[in-house]
């Protein structure tokens, strides 16, 4: 299994995350972890 992860540390930056997620499910990625978060906010 091929197992992703998309990152950006704002929603600000929408086109590099849908551009993280396509390069993702071109290489056949089956799981995608996705991470739009400030790298300083409490993660759940």
């Amino acid at each position: 299994m091929i197992i992703g992860y998309a990152r950006t540390s704002t929603i600000d930056q929408a086109a590099g995350f849908e551009s993280q997620l396509r390069e993702l499910e071109g290489v056949k990625c089956q799981k995608i972890f996705r991470e739009q978060t400030s790298s300083i906010a409490v993660r759940p």
